[in-house]
C-alpha cells in the first residue's frame, strides 16, 4: 500500500512541470492546438468566415485524431492553453496508470517495477508535441497487459475491451497499433504451445478472429500514405547507442538519468536470471512469461530493421526504441527480499524526482522563451492571414525548431488564418488546407524575398510575425516596401500590409 501510495504521489508531482508555465513548451503542440480550434470555430461562418475559406475537415478514420478530438473538446470549456495542460496532463495520468498495470500482468505482486517508467514520461516525442503518439504508447501498455491477463477466457467483454484499446491505439498512432498487433503475435505464439499441453488449445485459436479485424485500419491507411510526403526533421544517430543508451530518453542533456537507468534495467535482468536458475535448480527453464523477453528482442530487431520514414512521418527510429524497454516490466521477476524491494523502489523514486525537476526547471525556461517570442503578437484582426518568419540568432534563417509553430498560439488566440499550417498541409491530420497553393513557401521569401507575391496565394498577406529579423536582410527590406512595422517588442517584429484597412472597408462595402 505504501508503494502504491508513493507510485501515486510521484504521478501527481509529474504533473508539475506542465502546470508551472504559461504554455507547454513542445514543438508541434501549438499547432495541435491551434487545429483543434479551428475544427471547433469551421462551422462558424458568422465570426470566423476565413476559417471555411481556407480549411476543410478530413473526415477519413486517419491516426493522429486522439490528441486533436481531446482538445476540441476541451476547448468548448476552457482556453487553448488550459487545454493543452489538461491533455498532457491526462497523457502522463494515463501512460502511468497503465505502466502499473502493464507491470504487474503476470504477477500483480510486481507493480512497483512501474517505477522504471517514470524516465519514460518526458521523452522526447513529449518535447516534440507528438501528443497522439504519447497517448498511443499508453494504449499500448493496455492493450498489452489486458490481453495478457484475459488471454484464458477470451469471451466477449474480453474482445470488446481489446478491440477498443487497440481502435485507440491506431486513433492516436499507426506505429503503436502495428507494434501492438506483433506483440500480441509474440506473446500469443509464446502461449501457445501450453494451450495446447492444456487442452485449450480451440480457445487458444479464438484470438485470431478477435484480433483480425485490427488489421484493417492499418492497411487502407498505408496504401492511401504511400506517397505522402516525409514531415518533420530525420533522425541520424547510431543505430546502436540510440537503442541501448536510449536517445529518446535523452532529454535536456539528462544524460546521468539514462545511463542510471539503462544499469537499473541491466541489474533487474541479472537479478532476475539469478532468481529463476536458483528456483530450476541450476537451470533456466521457458516459462510463458519469457515471452515477454522474447518480445522485447523482436522489437528491438524491429527497430533495427524500420525505416526512419514512412507513410508521410518521420522520426520513426527514435520511437521506436521506447518499446523494447516497456515490455520487460512484467518479464522482470528480482528475488522478493523487502529489502531489496524497498532500495530499489527508494532509488527509482529519487531517479524521478530528479528527472522531474530538470523537466520543470527547462520547461520554465523555455516558457520564458516562448513569451518572449509573443511579446509583439497582440493586435492583429480576425480572419486575416499571417505568416510567421523565425530566423536564428544571427539572422538566417531557419531559427531554432522550436519556435516553428509558436506564433499558432496567437493564431488560435485572434482568430487568424496561418498560412504556414503544416498540419493541414498534409494528409496526416483532421484538417487540412482546401487547395495547396494556400501553403506560402517560406524558403522563397528567405532566399528570393523580391520573388514571391503575397496575392499569389489567392487572397493578401496581411500580416508578418517576424523573429531576430535582421534590418539590412533583404527580407526587411522586402517588408518595408510592401508592409508597415506595427509592433515591436525585443526580437519580435509585427508588420502590417500597409493598404490592410483600406482594402478590407472596399471589401466589406462591396454588395
Amino acid at each position: 500500500m505504501k508503494t502504491r501510495a508513493l507510485f501515486a504521489a510521484l504521478g501527481l508531482l509529474a504533473l508539475v512541470p506542465c502546470w508551472v508555465v504559461r504554455y507547454v513548451p513542445t514543438v508541434d503542440g501549438p499547432s495541435h492546438v491551434y487545429n483543434a480550434w479551428i475544427e471547433a470555430h469551421l462551422d462558424d461562418t458568422e465570426r470566423f468566415p476565413a476559417l471555411a475559406e481556407y480549411f476543410a475537415l478530413d473526415r477519413r478514420p486517419l491516426p493522429n485524431w486522439t490528441s486533436q478530438a481531446v482538445l476540441r473538446a476541451l476547448l468548448a470549456v476552457i482556453p487553448p492553453a488550459a487545454a493543452e495542460k489538461v491533455l498532457v496532463s491526462g497523457y502522463v495520468v494515463l501512460f502511468l496508470l497503465a505502466a502499473w498495470l502493464f507491470a504487474g500482468a503476470v504477477d500483480p505482486s510486481r507493480s512497483w517495477l512501474a517505477f522504471l517508467a517514470f524516465p519514460f514520461v518526458f521523452n522526447v516525442t513529449l518535447h516534440s508535441g507528438f501528443y497522439s503518439f504519447c497517448w498511443s504508447l499508453a494504449f499500448f501498455l493496455l492493450a498489452l497487459g489486458v490481453w495478457w491477463r484475459g488471454r484464458e477466457r477470451p469471451g466477449l467483454r474480453f474482445a470488446a475491451v481489446v478491440n477498443g484499446l487497440l481502435l485507440l491505439c491506431y486513433f492516436s498512432h499507426i506505429v503503436s497499433l502495428v507494434l501492438a498487433l506483433v506483440a500480441l503475435a509474440v506473446l500469443w505464439l509464446a502461449t501457445l504451445p501450453a494451450a495446447v499441453r492444456a487442452g485449450a488449445l480451440r480457445r487458444h485459436l479464438l484470438h485470431v478472429p478477435i484480433l483480425l479485424p485490427q488489421a484493417i485500419l492499418p492497411l487502407w491507411f498505408l496504401s492511401v500514405q504511400r506517397h505522402e510526403a516525409v514531415i518533420g526533421p530525420s533522425a541520424s544517430f547510431p543505430s546502436w547507442s540510440t537503442l541501448f543508451l536510449p536517445r529518446a530518453l535523452y532529454t535536456f542533456g539528462g544524460w546521468p538519468q539514462r545511463l542510471i537507468l539503462v544499469l537499473v534495467f541491466l541489474v533487474l535482468v541479472l537479478l532476475t536470471l539469478r532468481r529463476r536458475w536458483t528456483e530450476g535448480g541450476g537451470a533456466l527453464h521457458w516459462r510463458e512469461e519469457d515471452a515477454f523477453a522474447v518480445l522485447s528482442v523482436v522489437l528491438a530487431a524491429v527497430y533495427f530493421l524500420a525505416p526512419d520514414e514512412m507513410a508521410g512521418g518521420s522520426m520513426v527510429k527514435l520511437r521506436l526504441t521506447l518499446y523494447p524497454w516497456l515490455v520487460l516490466l512484467p518479464w522482470l521477476a528480482p528475488p522478493p527480499a523487502p529489502a531489496l524491494r524497498r532500495g530499489l523502489v527508494a532509488g527509482l523514486a529519487l531517479l524521478a524526482v530528479w528527472d522531474l525537476a530538470l523537466v520543470a526547471t527547462r520547461y520554465r525556461a523555455r516558457d520564458r522563451e516562448v513569451t518572449a517570442f509573443l511579446a509583439a503578437a497582440d493586435g492583429m484582426a480576425p480572419n486575416t492571414r499571417a505568416v510567421a518568419l523565425v530566423f536564428g540568432p544571427d539572422g538566417v534563417f531557419p531559427g531554432p525548431l522550436r519556435l516553428f509553430h509558436v506564433f499558432d498560439r496567437a493564431a488560435a488566440a485572434q482568430g487568424l488564418v496561418d498560412l504556414e499550417d503544416y498540419e493541414a498541409s498534409t494528409d496526416l491530420f483532421p484538417v487540412r488546407f482546401k487547395s495547396p497553393v494556400h501553403r506560402l513557401p517560406t524558403d522563397r521569401i528567405a532566399e528570393e524575398p523580391q520573388s514571391v507575391d503575397p496575392w499569389s496565394l489567392g487572397g493578401e498577406i496581411d500580416y508578418f510575425y517576424c523573429w531576430n529579423l535582421q534590418p539590412d536582410s533583404a527580407v526587411a527590406r522586402w517588408l518595408e516596401r510592401r508592409y508597415r512595422l506595427i509592433r515591436e517588442e525585443g526580437d519580435a517584429r509585427l508588420f502590417e500590409r500597409r493598404d490592410r484597412v483600406r482594402r478590407a472597408r472596399q471589401e466589406a462595402e462591396a454588395p
